[in-house]
């Protein structure tokens, strides 16, 4: 059996997987329409069925709280049951940086270090999705999800 890494990206919706093989090129590519809570298992289970998984990953944040909050307990269950390494990616490492949905007309934008929040009327064009090839140099071990709260950021309009 093919030996594969997944990648799980809850924190945009719709939540999306891709699958890498040893080299990181991608596989396969998902778009789980339904909610995270009743289409993450599926997907998996369907890629388990297929592939070796060695590997489980997943966009850390910010993004969707609910979607950070559903992958993460899912990745970190399913890899500590099979006893895999689990990693993270920051959500801007996925995407090169650019803005990442909120809510609304939110999206988080990153200035050097810090997140913040903008809102715009803008039309917004997803960029948090899984990459062609994949650079395990952006995932570490870091895998608690980033949630930025109203509290813990900067609006601008």
């Amino acid at each position: 059996m093919l030996k594969v890494a997944v990648l799980i990206i809850g924190a945009t919706k719709p939540a999306r997987a891709g699958v890498y093989d040893e080299s990181g090129a991608r596989l396969e590519r998902f778009t789980i329409e339904t909610p995270l809570s009743e289409g993450l298992y599926p997907i998996i289970k369907s890629i388990d069925e297929r592939f070796a998984i060695v590997k489980l990953l997943y966009a850390r944040g910010p993004g969707s709280f609910t979607g950070l909050k559903l992958s993460y307990l899912f990745c970190k269950s399913f890899a500590f049951v099979r006893e895999i390494p689990f990693l993270a990616a920051s959500s801007f490492a996925l995407n090169g940086d650019r803005e990442v949905l909120a809510h609304g007309r939110r999206r988080f934008v990153k200035n050097g270090d810090t997140i913040a929040v903008e809102i715009s009327d803008a039309p917004f064009k997803e960029s948090l999705t899984p990459p062609k090839t994949l650079d395990l140099r952006v995932f570490d071990e870091r895998t608690l999800p980033v949630y930025v709260l109203d509290a813990a950021y900067k609006e601008t309009a």
